[in-house]
């Protein structure tokens, strides 16, 4: 009897040691494959974008986009050790596919700027290796601005018998130059004229003797010659002191 005992404790410690041993085969196993796929380096991703818009030399600002104005979206890979023309890039605009502008290599995708819903454009791009494996994807949110025209000022003190110049310059329109807009000037309600004046966007006014205070309002509107949705209007309010 006590023999039959110690032959099943036998077989049971073997048991246990066969389960053992196929425990840690299936661990190791589990180890060796599993990860493959977690081996490929995931990367960092930058969107940066720029628009062809005018600003003049002296803004600090950057360079917003309006109707009308191409939009270009650049990848910028921040992880050391990849080639960025061997990824393979996929570029959606308002969770739309832009199948035509995504492929290998094509860290940069542009589009042109009109009007949406909520004026604002959603980028986001999917980056992949060759073997079709997702690397990383990043996202950016694009406003659409409409052009302005800004005076230096909102109010204006001019003495009698002085000159003063007003310049009306142009933000985010389709142009390269200021010269490229149609102006109009109105002075208390009236077309100021703009004779002997070169630059369509200086208005000079000459103001002569007075006998009181007065106060007119200076406005200008601004259009684009080459796409007449373009356009902007500002004013400013004019005292002339005896």
């Amino acid at each position: 009897m006590d023999g039959q005992i110690s032959k099943s404790n036998k077989m049971t410690k073997k048991q246990s040691l066969i389960s053992y041993i196929l425990l840690l085969i299936f661990i190791l196993c589990f180890l060796i494959f599993s990860p493959v796929q977690s081996q490929t380096p995931k990367i960092g991703i930058t969107l940066t974008w720029s628009t062809d818009t005018y600003v003049p030399l002296n803004y600090p600002g950057k360079a917003l986009p309006s109707r009308g104005n191409i939009i270009e979206v650049a990848a910028n890979i921040d992880s050391k050790g990849i080639n960025p023309q061997e990824l393979n890039y996929r570029w959606f605009l308002n969770d739309h596919a832009q199948r035509e502008k995504s492929g290998l290599s094509r860290q940069t995708f542009n589009f042109p700027a009109k009007w949406t819903s909520g004026n604002e454009y959603f980028i986001r791009i999917e980056i992949r290796n060759r073997s079709e494996e997702l690397l990383g994807s990043a996202s950016q949110v694009i406003k659409i601005v409409q052009p302005e025209i800004v005076l230096e000022a909102k109010e204006y003190q001019i003495p009698a018998n002085q000159e003063a110049k007003f310049t009306a310059q142009p933000y985010f329109f389709n142009i390269k130059s200021p010269d490229e807009l149609d102006y109009k000037w109105r002075l208390g309600g009236k077309t100021a004229s703009q004779t002997g004046n070169k630059s369509p966007n200086i208005f000079i006014l000459k103001v002569g003797q007075i006998a009181q205070s007065v106060k007119q309002d200076l406005v200008v509107w601004a259009k684009n010659k080459n796409n007449p949705l373009q356009r902007a209007q500002t004013e400013a309010e004019i005292t002339l002191i005896p």
